[in-house]
């Protein structure tokens, strides 16, 4: 017997969120304790980036006064003393500056922050901030990912997420979900049709629900397309999608981990389902977890100092220089960063990290995102330096089709702009970095 997943009636059962989502999500910031996929390190206000212990040095704990940056695929994001700025596309009002549908290519104040924020993190077209320990959110809201208990199309003004008024410190958000460390726990909300808010279902929420097995010790959370990762006690672990071997368990068979309706642990849609409902350990992390990125089939982390992914190959993403290998369930070392990595961004089919003070890249490079400044914009299953930054960069992230980093009281972006998303008025890809028009 096998556990049937299916569509749901949205008519009738509001809280069965299945449609399918695709977006990648980022991690940035720093190494220890890092928000996730798509947040940032609190920074203290008034700040936007100020020399700090883990910048560029190889310090396993975070500085508070870390600038905090965002990039998904249409919106990037950063705080600037205390408030929150986003660009991008804005067509469910994931800019959060009270309009959607159109394009927002220079910087904009989110309303309603007027201080406080101390994390941001952006999804699909919706996005999050942690205010003074409470966290809101803003955009997109058709499966429930804005927390705040209703299923609607979309705000774009900051709404507050049911329940967390207080103790909130991280945030990560997924295309159609969100989680946040609570108090030291887990929880998660939104779009479940693959287990990735990890409450043992895949019924979707739109308020927060408790990540089994993760009421504590957590301390870095990551949401990507549609499985989500977490440091708890020094131990990686993840749950939802697993068709690449993102989770990182040795495994690309279609067993459930999790329970079933029909009790075999077992599931089946099409062909092949592949997803855990629970957080199951990543294997063969050997050394210090100090952060972990979650990209759209593929995950990294750093350990003791390196990076090392799993899932996804097939542009280059794992950077073990190997594309005969499509993928690996099993984590596998980044040629040339055995050391020194202080940040890691990893999302869409790419990832970059901070190095001994420089940026630098590797997988899919279609939209130039990789900085590059490469002919033909080739892929690269090895790092490669964005060229034109120096070594005052304190935060990298990256999505899909571009990225950016945080250089001393500047955002620089590179890549894709048919939405404005590198933030400099514009709409003109760059293959290189560019100045962020910030307010």
């Amino acid at each position: 017997m096998r556990c049937l997943w299916a569509f749901c009636d949205w008519g009738n059962k509001m809280n069965k969120f299945c449609q399918f989502a695709a977006t990648g999500a980022i991690l940035v910031g720093g190494v220890a304790h890092l928000a996730g996929c798509v947040s940032g390190w609190p920074l203290k206000p008034g700040e936007l980036a100020a020399s700090s212990d883990d910048g560029a040095s190889t310090s396993s704990s975070p500085s508070s006064s870390t600038a905090a940056l965002s990039v998904s695929e249409r919106i990037a994001c950063v705080l600037v003393e205390g408030k929150v700025q986003c660009w991008g596309d804005n067509i469910s009002g994931g800019v959060g500056n009270g309009e959607s549908h159109t394009d927002t290519p220079s910087p904009a104040e989110v309303l309603g922050i007027t201080g406080g924020a101390t994390a941001v993190a952006t999804g699909g077209v919706h996005t999050c901030a942690i205010l003074n320990g409470g966290l809101k959110c803003w955009g997109w809201n058709h499966r429930g990912q804005l927390g705040n208990g209703t299923v609607s199309l979309e705000s774009p003004v900051p709404v507050q997420v049911f329940g967390l008024e207080s103790g909130v410190t991280a945030i990560a958000t997924g295309r159609e979900h969100s989680c946040a460390i609570v108090e030291g726990g887990a929880r998660c909300w939104g779009l479940n049709h693959q287990g990735q808010l990890g409450n043992d279902d895949t019924v979707g929420s739109p308020i927060p629900m408790q990540v089994l097995g993760l009421e504590s010790g957590v301390t870095a959370i990551a949401s990507s397309e549609d499985h989500t990762c977490a440091l708890v006690n020094g131990e990686a672990k993840c749950w939802g999608y697993n068709d690449a071997g993102q989770l990182g368990n040795d495994d690309f068979n279609i067993t459930v981990k999790g329970r079933c309706p029909d009790g075999d642990g077992i599931a089946h849609h099409g062909l092949r389902e592949v997803y855990s409902r629970i957080p199951v350990p990543v294997k063969g992390l050997q050394g210090e977890v100090t952060a972990i990125g979650a990209g759209s089939l593929h995950t990294c982390a750093v350990v003791s100092g390196a990076v090392q992914c799993w899932g996804d190959n097939s542009d280059g993403q794992l950077g073990n220089n190997d594309l005969s290998v499509t993928g690996s369930a099993n984590p596998v070392p980044v040629v040339g960063l055995e050391a020194g990595v202080t940040a890691l961004a990893v999302g869409g089919r790419n990832a970059c990290a901070i190095v001994n003070g420089t940026v630098k890249c590797w997988g899919d490079n279609s939209n130039g995102q990789l900085g590059s400044n490469a002919d033909g914009q080739a892929n690269s299953p090895i790092p490669v330096p964005v060229v034109g930054l120096d070594s005052s960069i304190t935060a990298v992230g990256i999505s899909f089709r571009h990225a950016c980093v945080v250089v001393g009281s500047e955002v620089r972006c590179w890549g894709d702009n048919d939405e404005g998303q590198l933030g400099n008025g514009g709409y003109t890809a760059s293959k290189v970095p560019v100045r962020a028009k910030l307010r």
